[in-house]
């Protein structure tokens, strides 16, 4: 009997130690992922329009305010996309996360678009990054870059950049 007693104390502490873990995992998977529907959504909304200011607003504050190529680029992606986008499916998403006493004080995610297919039947593919929480760098949080892949001309457009530890931009591919 009281071996029962120890094990089902045991067992009842553990379920109480981990449920703060289980609440912190579910709500950062529920933030990440209204998150991405709002990027993937607005991103798309953009394109659409042709809303090349509406697309540069998604854009981090030290990116919009330290990056020269972003209109040109933006522009350029812009150009890329021939007609509305009709269809897509958003096939993966990975992230990159720190998490500490309840708190995400660091979550980078890029997703990525797949069979984004437009009312002129041309295909691309479309790559995005952004960061959710940056603590270090609150400035940055937001959309870092668009990778616009062409399927059918074979052509690649990055819109945006990185941005390293440092805080600097870096050139992507």
């Amino acid at each position: 009997m009281r071996r029962e007693v120890k094990l089902s104390t045991i067992y009842i502490r553990i379920v109480i130690i981990c449920i703060p873990f289980v609440f912190l995992f579910t709500s950062y998977s529920f933030s990440k992922s209204r998150a991405i529907a709002k990027y993937e959504k607005a991103i798309v909304r953009c394109f659409n329009k042709n809303d090349a200011a509406g697309l540069k607003a998604l854009f981090c504050d030290e990116l919009s305010s330290k990056y020269e190529h972003l209109n040109g680029e933006i522009l350029a992606g812009m150009d890329l996309i021939k007609g509305k986008i009709v269809h897509y499916k958003r096939t993966s998403n990975r992230d990159s996360a720190a998490k500490a006493g309840g708190h995400v004080y660091y979550a980078y995610i890029t997703p990525m678009l797949e069979n984004v297919v437009t009312d002129t039947g041309d295909e691309y593919t479309i790559n995005f990054g952004f960061y959710l929480a940056n603590d270090k760098m609150p400035s940055t949080v937001g959309l870092l870059f668009i990778q616009i892949i062409d399927k059918d001309h074979n052509s690649l457009i990055t819109i945006g950049s990185g941005i390293d530890a440092n805080g600097e931009l870096r050139r992507l591919i």
